[in-house]
């Protein structure tokens, strides 16, 4: 959580939704957040360690009947999450489309899963996508449209250099197994 806040850098799908959530109410995570914000920061930090104590307690209450769930057949238990899961995308804003992009997006991570692809590189490109589109517009306004000149900067492309190297080494690496 920390480095998250603190650079900006989700380390999972989880803190990548919590990053936008963030970003959605305008609290861009980064290095000013702690100085900027510091209230808040504490306020974050005390809320996670009430919420884990919260959960411990509920989980040591609630453990024998946590584990009756077990017991549900999955045929039964699979639709049950799903209509919840329908019903709460829905009355977010009341709107169809949300419905049908649970439904659309809910597919296409089940295959990803039956490929054996991993699902969170398409969390973090819906919750980071637009942030980083905003600032490519921005770098091409300045730059008057010249993407040679926003690409070609040496932070950049010692980024995307990264970015190559990982993504070739993930591509042996499964080659592998």
């Amino acid at each position: 959580m920390v480095p998250a806040l603190a650079l900006g850098i989700p380390g999972s799908g989880a803190i990548a939704v919590l990053i936008g959530v963030l970003i959605s109410k305008y609290i861009v995570p980064g290095p000013t957040l702690f100085t900027d914000n510091g209230p808040l920061v504490m306020a974050i930090f005390i809320g996670l360690i009430v919420c884990n104590l919260f959960l411990l307690l509920c989980g040591i209450a609630g453990i024998g009947y946590f584990a009756k769930i077990i017991e549900v057949p999955g045929r039964i238990l699979g639709p049950f999450v799903m209509v919840m899961q329908l019903i709460g995308a829905y009355a977010h804003s009341n709107k169809i489309a949300h419905s049908a992009m649970v439904i659309l997006l809910g597919g296409l991570a089940y295959w990803m899963d039956k490929f054996r692809f991993s699902t969170i590189p398409v969390i973090l490109g819906f919750v980071m996508g637009p942030i980083i589109e905003e600032n490519l517009n921005r770098a091409m306004v300045i730059h008057l449209g010249d993407i040679v000149a926003v690409i070609g900067r040496p932070i950049t492309l010692f980024i995307l250099f990264l970015a190559i190297i990982t993504a070739y080494a993930a591509f042996r690496r499964s080659k592998r197994y």
